[in-house]
């Protein structure tokens, strides 16, 4: 039920500053704090929604617009040329004496990386839907990752102004391909075919915005039985979503099934007999244990009831303190738990840096925090306990957009803000009170590049300050990656052609750069299936033999991979690099010294050299090369050892050439086939369509199928290579009956030689 009725808009704003410094950050009692994240498929409507919030709780006093560049969460320039969410920002508004941050995530597949590292530091998420298209394939996708994180979420049905809107057939979506029961607390009301606001079903009340934004409220009775809103009836169709609320609830909660079986017994399909008050606590409790999600309608780009949808964040959402414990390892492998209290020792989450300047040795960070316990403080020192350093916390601000303007004292349990002075920390790092009792939280999952494209600068000096600049955006961006290929191109690598694009672009801006982009790939990888070994003397004078200045014998070690196996190498690097020195007949210790002064530079070595595989230039990966003997006279130093390391790499994987195979990245793909309840037999034509394409036309391994009461799932892996059009074509072989979701799998062989020849010809 909705706090927002007979006031207008204005009359629940709040002033922006002057109390925020304090109680946004320390003294707002933790149950009056709500941490939320807007998710939702590109184009839904996160960043307006995000700035109507922001509006209606006067944090502004004019609405930002998307077209226009003016919102605050969206303040990169390219967000603000190409219209979309780029990387994800933080705000937040005071909503009913609650303090409730928001971070505005994106949209595109691309910058998934954004979203999982805001989900792992929320409390819950306001999931928007297009009230015409329904559940999208990246909304699945975020929506899977926050299910990961045990995220309860509020859905909003947005865009209700748009001629085909459909609420029923949307939250219809939301069920059937999220899988959580749909508790609708709203039914559209409409005038003239035209979206006017909400009918509250839990009050029976009906809301209308006006054009001017003015609310006026009436009680659904007796005289709206025959009403026609320009779509349907209002009164009924307003009890039947009712009865659909009690009858999904009743599924999740025995007290409302007991209450709302006793008024069908007395023919109240309707449930008007039932206590709402009841109804209310338990749609609550349901949606904040993730047993089922609450619905809402609206339409932000008309401003048509979406303060109820921050009602419902408050209401729907849980507080830090009803998430689960915190769970974290100590450095001897114990699992301990913490409660989000000022008691207990201080459990800081790093989930984003910003940088502020070009120089990479003095470039300031803005670093953005997540406090699950105890009490950060500004000018103290903490521990990084996952990088093992002692840091001074300078300074504490608030976070609105690109506004770090505002300074705090403290960042108490449950606050999410931003730490100056943290020079030493990265995304997903753990920060506590001291060594003493240190732990560290789960980190945040990096996904791994699919994709890359050469970037050439203009001069030799511009590819000096490219190196400098991709360190500082690396900071900002963990999901990208670079290398240096054969030719002494930049290669760099990430989620999509859009986001290599847009790191192309900050990387001119920001340095005053003019890069040559060339043609984005698959980001294929090498695999050397047979062991072998190499032994060579490296010469620092080619033309003089008696410059050798190591000699060093390497031997190569594959993984067992099998041929059908999917293989995920996590994080970059993808080659482990050991020094057992097995062949040499040295005493330990002497072993000893040689690895401690030379690994270093013979693993730097090695990773140069497993860059570019013998069979198409791609990274070698899932093999381990061991340095079986090493001899060094003593004018060598590391970046000779490196040189020899390096050449000798490149020597032992021409030894292995023939039993060198390709690795292609793979999707896990699932599609879902809807049944039509008219003909039970259509979509047996429509599997075979879908089976088909993807057997035939993709290369796919049909992994499961599952057949439901609505719906027919089909998984499968599929190369990412094979996925460029697959939107666009799952429509047309489908007739527009089936959707998918796609998720990056991992690594397999494959030995098709025309998949080999058209990897050599994009070379």
């Amino acid at each position: 039920m909705f706090r927002l009725r007979l006031v207008s808009v204005s009359a629940h704003r709040v002033s922006k500053l002057g109390r925020v410094t304090c109680c946004w950050l320390h003294n707002m009692p933790i149950e009056n704090v709500r941490n939320i994240g807007i998710v939702a498929h590109i184009d839904a409507g996160k960043t307006t929604t995000t700035e109507r919030f922001l509006f209606a709780s006067q944090h502004k006093t004019r609405m930002g617009e998307v077209d226009d560049g003016t919102t605050t969460t969206d303040y990169m320039d390219q967000e603000r040329e190409r219209g979309i969410t780029i990387q994800s920002a933080l705000t937040q508004v005071e909503w009913r004496g609650h303090e409730v941050r928001i971070i505005d995530t994106p949209g595109h597949v691309d910058f998934t990386m954004e979203v999982e590292r805001s989900l792992r530091v929320l409390d819950g998420a306001v999931a928007i839907f297009d009230a015409v298209n329904g559940v999208e394939a990246q909304s699945r996708t975020v929506l899977m990752q926050a299910e990961k994180y045990e995220l309860p979420f509020v859905t909003y049905i947005n865009k209700m102004d748009r001629p085909q809107a459909d609420f029923v057939k949307a939250i219809d979506s939301v069920e059937r391909l999220i899988g959580l029961p749909v508790l609708p607390i709203q039914a559209p009301l409409f005038e003239q075919n035209r979206f006017v606001g909400f009918t509250d079903l839990l009050t029976l009340e009906c809301f209308k915005w006006s054009d001017s934004g003015e609310i006026t409220k009436t009680t659904l009775n007796e005289e709206h039985e025959s009403v026609d809103n320009g779509r349907s009836s209002l009164k009924p169709d307003a009890l039947r979503l009712r009865a659909r609320l009690l009858d999904s609830l009743g599924g999740v909660s025995d007290k409302v099934f007991t209450e709302y079986i006793k008024a069908l017994e007395d023919d109240d399909e309707a449930g008007l007999t039932v206590s709402m008050e009841m109804v209310n606590r338990e749609i609550a409790r349901a949606s904040k244990s993730r047993l089922a999600t609450v619905a809402l309608c609206g339409s932000s780009g008309k401003n048509i009831a979406v303060p109820p949808v921050l009602d419902a964040a408050i209401d729907y959402l849980p507080s830090p303190r009803e998430r689960p414990a915190l769970v974290a390892h100590t450095p001897a492998g114990k699992v301990i738990t913490t409660e989000f209290l000022e008691k207990d020792p201080l459990a800081v989450m790093v989930f984003k840096v910003i940088v502020q300047g070009q120089d990479v040795t003095t470039v300031a960070r803005a670093t953005l925090v997540r406090v699950y316990s105890g009490v950060l403080k500004a000018g103290t020192r903490i521990y990084n306990s996952t990088r093992d350093r002692m840091q001074s916390v300078r300074s504490i601000s608030k976070v609105d957009g690109d506004n770090f303007s505002v300074e705090a004292d403290v960042l108490g349990p449950g606050s999410v803000g931003c730490v100056h002075g943290l020079d030493s920390s990265f995304t997903g790092d753990t920060l506590c009170a001291d060594r003493k009792g240190s732990f560290v939280l789960e980190g945040v999952t990096v996904p791994v590049p699919v994709v890359s494209a050469s970037l050439e600068p203009y001069s030799e000096k511009e590819d000096r300050i490219l190196e400098k600049a991709l360190e500082i955006v690396k900071l900002e961006d963990p999901s990208i990656s670079w290398s240096v290929n054969e030719y002494g191109q930049t290669v760099l690598s990430g989620m999509g052609a859009l986001h290599v694009e847009v790191t192309k672009t900050k990387l001119e801006r920001g340095w005053n750069l003019q890069l040559e982009q060339g043609p984005v790939k698959v980001k294929h990888r090498e695999f050397i299936s047979t062991p072998c070994e190499v032994e060579h003397t490296f010469l620092t004078k080619p033309e003089d033999p008696s410059s050798g200045a190591c000699t060093m014998q390497l031997s190569l070690t594959p993984a067992e991979l099998d041929e059908n196996e999917m293989v995920d190498f996590g994080t970059e690097p993808f080659v482990t690099v050991t020094m057992s020195l097995s062949d040499m007949v040295e005493d330990e210790d002497t072993k000893n010294k040689l690895r401690s002064k030379w690994l270093n530079p013979i693993k730097f070595g090695v990773h140069q050299g497993t860059g570019a595989g013998p069979l198409v230039r791609e990274p070698v990966s899932a093999v381990t090369i061991d340095v079986t003997s090493f001899k060094v006279l003593p004018r060598a130093n590391e970046d000779t050892v490196g040189n020899a390391a390096d050449f000798t790499t490149k020597l032992l994987l021409q030894e292995g050439r023939a039993g060198s195979c390709l690795l292609e990245p793979c999707f896990l793909l699932e599609v879902i086939i809807f049944k039509n309840q008219d003909d039970p037999d259509h979509h047996k034509e429509t599997l075979d369509n879908v089976v088909s394409d993807l057997l035939s036309s993709r290369r796919g391994v049909i992994l499961s199928q599952r057949e439901g009461e609505k719906t027919i799932k089909l998984n499968s892996i599929v190369p990412v290579q094979e996925m460029d059009t697959y939107a666009s074509d799952l429509l047309s072989v489908s007739n527009g009956e089936a959707t998918f979701l796609a998720s990056f799998h991992g690594y397999r062989i494959v030995r098709d030689s025309s998949v080999l020849d058209s990897v050599r010809g994009m070379k």
